[in-house]
């Protein structure tokens, strides 16, 4: 062996270290290796080698969304070779936990650090994943084991205090891992017990919309970041003081920060760090950290899709139809060549056909969901769609800060023409008289009142668990517009208040506006908007022309997006078509989209038998291209209280038609 060529011991080396198929332990048969002889101790060690361990990294994992979302510099041999042995670590703990028992998840055998680690290093392959992380999670760490280990160790033990759950980093984390390993198969043949304690589960993360937050910073403030924090917000709804805004809770006195999310405290140092003091022969000894630091995943959001995807795992036909089984559901949808969990046949379940997209001719990159249902199952195989959730957790966190260009942070990137379209959503609310009960609960208890004669009170989290849930479904036709500065209206819309979904209460719209575009040298088709005494143009972009995504430029001052559109009623041929909505067909639609983190604000206004209602979310899993638009996920509430009260308020989650 001391006689090869150190490019012959390398060969041997990454043949080792790089299976076809990820199912043992490969640093076992590494350390194997590296302890055969002296030649093979210097070649194969990392500190001499980092190259070698940054190849192994490079076709282990996925790295095209690595390397779109970190600059060269930060992505050198050194930081892969520290990335890949922190990865390996973490991957083989989360092996052996999945099939652990439950002393090994106490918090003595299991350190919350390494817990923090393990979940967000699953957690951040995945919104990387092309493929190759989402085989190695699912086939080598066992990861839905683990997940179930989590379940029952932990969060079942949680549910059993009498408290609302904590709005944690590992209890999100959780939530969003458990989303991304959900598919039609496993909510189709999910046992019915199981289905009901998962519920049980997560209610309180989904109807809890007083305790957890849905959006990175407050729906109220159309325009961020903020220019400074001394000076006044542009929120209608500022309070006095420029750095906090009034509460939506309950109790109307209570402040919030108008200040950044917490950081994660996963990855010590951040992402792709690099411990001080690592010392390496081929690069001397390290001492700066160059990780980056965000923050974690809005727990809200993955705890409605779950639950409203098991909602809405069963179509709904028409009084006296036959119900199919879910044999027959899932017979259907195999005999085209449908595969739920859009991977390869040898990826995952055995006896099912591949995942093919006979329109385009290739294995698809979406996850099978059928027609009937209102949202879209998660993809794991194309990272590009979870890069605008990246740029959120990193560049969206702190909305009184405006970062420098200088700054390689990540801005999140909206899609001309992404809300263009026909749009159908289960919407789901609890009935009022339980939301007045779980209001009561949550006023704090008189100071000014002996304790023993005030009543006892409930807990907010037994209210939500028998609480009667009142289900809905919506489908709207919108068109996006963006400004369009002219000679004659050079300025964006000022915004309004904030319960009108930003827009001004006495905007008054032309919706046959032209406008020359003297460089491309053609018509632009958009409507003319008159407010508060000024003019301006917005051009209506069709979902056709949606290819690519682009920084919206910042406005300190007006409105760079509007979403005008009316609710619709559904084909007769969707299942849809059988459920009975609040509204009329012909209730309009308007809103806006803030640039900075894709906040979506739309109003419902025109039906007064069902009131006005405002909705705010985010879009979750989009791409870039067409048919790529993911859920759009949120909450809805009664637009009759200003934005600064509390509201009967509800969640929803909505899907593309034909996406």
């Amino acid at each position: 062996m001391d006689t090869f060529p150190p490019e012959i011991l390398q060969l041997i080396a990454l043949y080792v270290a790089t299976p076809s198929t990820f199912t043992t332990d490969v640093r076992k048969d590494l350390v194997h290796l590296h302890n055969t002889s002296r030649s093979l101790y210097c070649a194969l060690n990392p500190r001499t080698n980092p190259h070698l361990y940054a190849e192994i990294f490079r076709r282990t994992f996925d790295t095209s969304a690595l390397y779109r979302r970190f600059s060269p510099e930060q992505l050198n041999a050194t930081a892969l070779t520290h990335e890949l042995q922190r990865r390996w670590k973490c991957l083989s703990r989360v092996r052996r936990l999945s099939t652990a028992s439950g002393y090994a998840w106490t918090s003595r055998q299991y350190r919350k650090a390494d817990l923090l680690e393990d979940l967000m290093t699953m957690y951040l392959m995945f919104i990387e994943s092309d493929g190759e992380n989402a085989k190695v999670l699912l086939r080598y760490a066992n990861i839905m084991e683990y997940l179930e280990q989590f379940k029952q160790n932990r969060l079942c033990k949680m549910r059993l205090r009498p408290d609302m759950p904590e709005e944690s980093e590992e209890n999100a984390l959780w939530l969003w891992l458990c989303w991304f390993t959900f598919d039609y198969y496993k909510c189709i043949t999910e046992r019915e017990e199981v289905r009901i304690n998962f519920d049980y589960l997560i209610t309180p993360f989904v109807l809890g919309v007083f305790q957890y937050a849905n959006t990175f910073a407050p729906w109220s403030c159309p325009i961020l970041p903020l220019a400074h924090p001394s000076s006044p917000s542009s929120s209608p709804n500022a309070s006095p003081s420029p750095l906090v805004l009034t509460n939506p809770s309950p109790s109307p006195n209570d402040l919030i920060p108008l200040g950044p999310r917490p950081l994660s405290t996963a990855i010590p140092g951040g992402y792709l760090s690099i411990p001080a003091g690592t010392h390496y022969y081929s690069h001397g000894t390290i001492n700066t950290n160059n990780g980056v630091l965000f923050s974690f995943p809005l727990l809200h959001h993955a705890a409605v899709q779950l639950c409203l995807a098991q909602e809405d795992r069963l179509p709904m036909f028409q009084h006296g139809a036959v119900q199919p089984t879910n044999e027959q559901l899932l017979s259907m949808a195999f005999s085209h060549g449908f595969f739920p969990s859009a991977m390869t046949l040898v990826d995952q379940r055995p006896g099912l056909p591949p995942f093919v997209d006979h329109r385009a001719g290739r294995v698809a990159r979406d996850a099978y969901t059928p027609d009937y249902m209102r949202l879209k199952f998660p993809c794991i195989v194309d990272s590009r769609r979870w890069d605008n959730e990246w740029a959120r957790l990193v560049g969206c966190r702190d909305p009184l800060m405006s970062v420098p260009k200088s700054v390689d942070v990540p801005t999140y990137r909206w899609t001309p023409g992404r809300m263009t379209g026909e749009w159908d959503g289960r919407f789901m609310i609890s009935n009022l008289e339980s939301y007045n009960r779980l209001l009561e609960a949550l006023q704090p208890i008189p100071t000014n009142h002996p304790h023993l004669d005030e009543p006892v009170r409930e807990y907010p989290v037994n209210i939500l668990e028998e609480v009667h849930r009142l289900h809905n479904f919506q489908s709207w036709s919108i068109v996006e517009y963006h400004h369009r500065p002219v000679s004659h209206f050079p300025n964006a819309l000022r915004p309004g208040k904030a319960i009108n979904a930003h827009l001004p209460g006495d905007m008054v719209v032309e919706r046959t506006a032209e406008s020359w575009d003297p460089i491309m040298r053609r018509w632009r088709n958009g409507i003319l908007v008159r407010a508060n005494g000024a003019q301006s143009f917005y051009e209506a972009i069709p979902s056709s022309e949606a290819s690519s995504s682009l920084p919206i430029p910042p406005s300190n001052s007006g409105l760079p997006i509007l979403l005008f559109g009316q609710l619709t009623k559904p084909p007769h041929t969707s299942p849809a078509a059988t459920h009975h909505s609040w509204f009329e067909a012909g209730t309009t639609i308007s809103g806006t989209v803030r640039p900075w983190d894709g906040l979506v604000t739309l109003k419902a206004t025109g039906d007064p038998r069902a009131g006005s209602f405002v909705y705010n979310g985010y879009l979750v899993g989009e791409g870039d291209r067409e048919g790529e638009s993911g859920n759009w996920v949120g909450r809805w509430r009664d637009a009759h209280s200003e934005a600064s009260r509390v509201a009967w308020e509800g969640v929803f989650v909505m899907r593309k038609r034909g996406e």
